[in-house]
C-alpha cells in the first residue's frame, strides 16, 4: 500500500518524484489517482463504475420519494421507473452525486493513508450518468513535522519581577 507522506528531509529524490509525479492505484474497482498540489494538498481524482452510480440513485430516490407526485399514485408511492418516465433520471442525479463522492472518499481515506485535517474542497463532478461517474477534489492533509537538533539550545531565563515604578 502506498502511503502520502511528504518528508522533504529524508529521500529527498524520492519526494520530489512523489511531489511531482501522480500516484495511481486500483483499489477494490475503484480508480484513483493522487496528485499533490502543494506540501500538504493533494488532489484526488475518482472514477465510479454503473454499479456504484446506482446504488446512488437508489439512495436518491429513497430520500426523495416522499417529493414526487404522479397521476394515480399516492404521494411518495410511486415506483422508481415511473418517476424516471414522468420526471426524468436527471432529478436523482443531485443526491447521488452525493452519497457517491462521500461514499468513495471516506472509504478511500484508510486505503491510500493519507490523514486529511479538512472537509473536500473544490469538488468538480466531470462526468455524471448512469453508466458512471468521474469526479475530482482537493483536500488538505496533516503536515509531516521534522523536529532538528533542539537539545542544545540554550535559553537565557528572563526575570518577570514587577517593580514597583510599573
Amino acid at each position: 500500500m502506498l502511503k502520502c507522506h511528504f518528508s522533504y528531509q529524508n529521500d529527498w529524490y524520492i519526494d520530489i518524484f512523489i511531489y511531482f509525479c501522480a500516484k495511481i492505484i486500483l483499489v477494490s474497482n475503484k480508480y484513483k489517482k493522487v496528485l499533490p498540489i502543494d506540501k500538504n494538498l493533494l488532489k484526488l481524482t475518482y472514477e465510479a463504475d454503473a454499479d456504484k452510480v446506482e446504488e446512488g440513485l437508489a439512495y436518491s430516490f429513497n430520500k426523495n420519494k416522499k417529493n414526487f407526485s404522479v397521476k394515480g399514485f399516492r404521494a411518495g408511492k410511486a415506483p422508481r421507473k415511473v418517476v424516471e418516465q414522468y420526471y426524468g433520471v436527471e432529478v436523482l442525479f443531485a443526491d447521488a452525486e452525493e452519497y457517491v463522492i462521500t461514499d468513495m472518499y471516506y472509504g478511500s481515506v484508510a486505503e491510500l493513508g493519507i490523514e486529511p485535517v479538512s472537509y473536500p474542497q473544490n469538488v468538480q463532478v466531470t462526468k455524471m450518468s448512469t453508466e458512471g461517474m468521474e469526479f475530482s477534489l482537493e483536500v488538505y492533509t496533516k503536515p509531516v513535522v521534522e523536529l532538528k537538533d533542539y537539545k542544545g539550545v540554550e535559553i537565557t531565563e528572563i526575570s518577570a519581577e514587577v517593580s514597583d515604578a510599573d
